[in-house]
């Protein structure tokens, strides 16, 4: 993370203004925020520090206070004392991004990928390299951020998808893969009044792979099946308040109507699969067609679309809904 991006979440997070922030070489300097509980109310001469160092880390320090740490810190610690949901969750989102690695070397899938082939993958794929490089992560300072938690999203599980912001067009992004690691296109939303959802980005072939978390623990056991990149972070959402995330995966195949491709993909799994498509009669249509597909080619297939409520659809569930279907 360099000073300006430091700068922006400094500035997101409403600690101060443009014209009290003094910039020196890899430093901000301003009022410390944690002044009203910790200097009597005030910190008129300004002894608050964010520094950026070599190695990228960013840390804070008040010669006033003595309140000091890692800049993600920084928002927990201020959350404590204000009780400010936004703060907690910006810092829980800096955490969590700077206890991850810059590549996705940590994707590992029903054991078909490894650490080192994926690294290989991305190394050597130039589309990836386009979207890696062009494409920022969605955060709390980019409207990307602020549309999937107004769509009741967590940080984590937004980062744990590797969602991406697209400022040119005004877009939300999700990456697609094969099972295998592979990056194969994108997917995601328009943002605006009609809420637009495309599948396909610069030509790509979405139809070959999935929306699924990119980072995760854990071996997986059993697949489900859902239409799109919401109903996949619901799930996955309800899945880590469950304690199930990364045993149980779930995959978005961006429509209703399963392909060859991702049939294959998912018999070479040999796991235990559930489908949950929306409960309506597309969604039925859909669910009753890859039952079918895949019932004797995984050791086991349910079809749990019907178990939903009427005319839902996974990302509308709410905890105690999602428990019930998937029977726990």
């Amino acid at each position: 993370m360099d000073l300006n991006q430091v700068t922006d979440y400094v500035l997101a997070a409403g600690l101060t203004d443009k014209l009290s922030i003094q910039k020196n070489n890899n430093h901000l300097k301003f009022s410390c925020p944690f002044a009203q509980w910790t200097h009597e109310g005030s910190d008129a001469n300004p002894s608050f520090t964010v520094s950026v160092h070599d190695d990228g880390a960013s840390t804070f320090r008040c010669f006033g206070c003595g309140q000091k740490g890692k800049f993600w810190q920084l928002f927990t610690t201020l959350s404590i004392y204000s009780g400010s949901d936004q703060l907690r969750e910006m810092g829980q989102a800096l955490m969590a991004e700077e206890s991850r690695p810059s590549t996705l070397i940590s994707r590992v899938v029903g054991g078909l990928g490894t650490p080192q082939y994926v690294r290989e993958v991305y190394d050597m794929d130039p589309l990836w390299n386009w979207f890696d490089t062009n494409l920022p992560n969605a955060t709390v300072c980019n409207p990307g951020g602020h549309y999937l938690i107004q769509r009741g999203f967590d940080s984590r599980t937004w980062r744990d998808f590797g969602c991406r912001w697209d400022e040119r067009d005004n877009r939300v992004v999700f990456p697609v893969y094969t099972l295998a690691g592979k990056f194969v296109g994108a997917s995601g939303r328009t943002l605006g009044e009609d809420d637009n959802k495309w599948k396909h980005y610069w030509g790509t072939r979405t139809e070959l792979g999935f929306v699924s978390p990119v980072y995760y623990e854990g071996e997986t056991k059993t697949y489900i099946l859902v239409e799109g990149p919401f109903d996949a972070m619901r799930c996955w959402q309800h899945l880590t308040k469950l304690g199930l995330a990364g045993i149980v995966m779930p995959v978005a195949i961006s429509g209703c109507s399963i392909s060859r491709e991702q049939i294959d993909q998912i018999e070479l799994e040999q796991l235990l699969t559930w489908v949950m498509f929306d409960n309506d009669t597309a969604g039925n249509k859909g669910a009753n067609q890859a039952h079918k597909l895949l019932e004797r080619r995984v050791p086991c297939c349910e079809d749990l679309t019907e178990k939903l409520p009427p005319n839902k659809d996974p990302n509308e569930l709410q905890l105690h809904e999602f428990r019930e279907t998937i029977s726990l």
